[in-house]
């Protein structure tokens, strides 16, 4: 329905020991909204979201054309990033190039949280790929925002860990 859609993704409800598979009460994320000044938050659902057009969606489940990425450049998913906004990377490059990203609130996914990382991990790469991310795609007045509310957090993270080791 959406010829210039390079990706589409839905909801991608948690799945841990506290959210069970397959319901829909779960704790849940919706399409993430990027911005320089916090870290990468989700949308509040509502009964009726439909189709919307993002900039940016959860690589838990998304659909992406394939055209899309031959358009938007190698490589496909950076390298750099190893784990976390390596799609969000994605995404930009393409919206850069005249394609769109869409939210559809059907279907449904659930993701197993934090299964590949612990708590550190998980931190420490969500916070130092959002500075990636901001370097890459922002402007020097957005990437300086971002800076100002990444560095206490990454640096606070090590001091976390730190101490559990001590």
């Amino acid at each position: 329905a959406h010829p210039q859609a390079a990706a589409a993704g839905g909801e991608v409800f948690e799945w841990n020991e506290a959210n069970a598979l397959g319901n829909r009460n779960n704790a849940y994320y919706t399409y993430p909204v990027v911005s320089p000044r916090s870290a990468k938050t989700h949308v509040p659902r509502t009964a009726d979201d439909g189709v919307v057009e993002v900039a940016a969606l959860s690589g838990a489940a998304v659909l992406i054309r394939r055209a899309a990425i031959d358009v938007a450049g190698e490589p496909f998913l950076e390298p750099l990033y190893f784990t976390y906004y390596e799609e969000t990377d994605f995404f930009a490059r393409a919206i850069r190039q005249g394609w769109k990203v869409y939210y559809i609130s059907e279907p449904v996914a659930w993701h197993r949280v934090r299964a590949s990382g612990n708590h550190y991990h998980y931190d420490f790469h969500m916070e130092r790929n959002r500075f990636l991310f901001a370097f890459r795609n922002f402007s020097d007045a957005a990437l300086a925002l971002t800076l100002a509310s990444v560095v206490p957090r990454v640096i606070g993270t090590l001091a976390e860990d730190i101490a559990r080791r001590t």
